[in-house]
Order: structure tokens, then sequence, then C-alpha cells
């Protein structure tokens, strides 16, 4: 029973901290990127979303989503076929960025081939 409630206290500790360094890095890389490229385009990101960007971000939240669900659904499958608890968290945690990896591409995708 106590080596449960360390391997808890571990993977929450750990998912929690990896959630606070996820947010700072997505904070920190879209400042670069935005600094970037106003450096070299000359100009201001758009202000306004129009029906395109709006439909792109929809269908990329859709993959990204599809994909958490399908992680999320192998993660509780590994533990109805008793796997450790760690093997869970694992596969929970490369859910998750698999997801927002996929968000990205689906929407640099969408974006070059013009829905």
């Amino acid at each position: 029973m106590l080596d449960s409630k360390v391997t808890f206290h571990y993977w929450g500790s750990f998912i929690l901290v990896l959630t606070l360094v996820s947010i700072a890095a997505h904070i920190v890389i879209s400042i670069v990127f935005n600094i970037i490229f106003r450096m070299t385009t000359g100009e201001k990101e758009p202000a306004f979303a129009d029906e395109l960007d709006k439909r792109i971000g929809l269908l990329a939240f859709r993959n990204s989503f599809a994909m958490f669900v399908s992680g999320f659904l192998l993660a509780m499958g590994s533990l109805v076929i008793d796997q450790p608890l760690k093997v869970m968290f694992i596969v929970l945690i490369a859910a998750g960025f698999l997801s927002d990896v996929t968000g990205s591409i689906s929407r640099l995708y969408y974006y070059r081939r013009g829905v």
C-alpha cells in the first residue's frame, strides 16, 4: 500500500511540474517566434481571425483531441491488462505531447493545403 502511495505522489508531482514547464515553454516559444516573424517580415500579426483561420483551428483541435482520446483509451487499456501504474502515466504523458504536436502539424498542414 505504501508503494502505491509513493508512486502516485511521484507521478502526480511529475505531471504538475511537466504542465508548468510546458505552459512556460509555450509562452516563451510564442514570444520568440513573434519577434522573429516581426523582424523578418516587418509586419504585425493580424488582430483578427477570418473564417479560414477559425476552420483550420477547429480541424486542428479535432485531430489533437482524437489523438489524446486514443492515448487515454490506450492508457486505460494498460490498466485493464494489469500493467504497472507507471505505464499508464507514461502513456498519458506521451498522448498529451503527441496530441499537442498533432494539433500543430495539422494547423500547418491545413494552412499549406488550403482547406
